[in-house]
């Protein structure tokens, strides 16, 4: 709460860090509502990236397998500006979990394949003129 209020990032940082080092040491149940804390306070970096950078340097110690129920969330993570940094983790779960991390990806492509594919339909339709 404090850090919602004040947007004090080394109050983030801190608490991203005892939210990723309690993920090491409690069961799966706990574990997920510390992560859900850890993407939703990633939510509100900045363009110092300092959060970003907490999470580069502390999830890796998060073993992988807690990280396959948030791969969709990381997904969306990646068009943000702390892309870089979760491009990398997904990257280290991918190495372990390969169809796990191949087939959100796979869903995720597809689904904005067909919805380029609809725009540009929508945007060749409607430029043409009616006769």
């Amino acid at each position: 709460q404090i850090f919602t209020k004040d947007r004090k990032k080394d109050v983030g940082a801190s608490a991203l860090i005892s939210y990723l080092h309690a993920c090491r040491q409690n069961d799966e149940v706990k574990t997920r509502k510390y992560l859900s804390r850890v993407l939703w306070l990633l939510a509100f970096d900045d363009e110092s990236r300092t959060l970003a950078e907490v999470i580069e340097k502390y999830a890796t110690n998060v073993p992988p397998n807690l990280w396959l129920p948030w791969i969709p969330q990381l997904l969306t993570c990646l068009v943000r500006k702390e892309g870089i940094q979760i491009l990398n983790l997904l990257s280290t779960i991918g190495r372990v979990f390969p169809q796990a991390v191949y087939f959100p990806i796979r869903t995720l492509y597809l689904t904005l394949k067909i919805e380029h594919r609809e725009k540009s339909k929508s945007g060749l339709s409607g430029s043409q003129p009616s006769t």
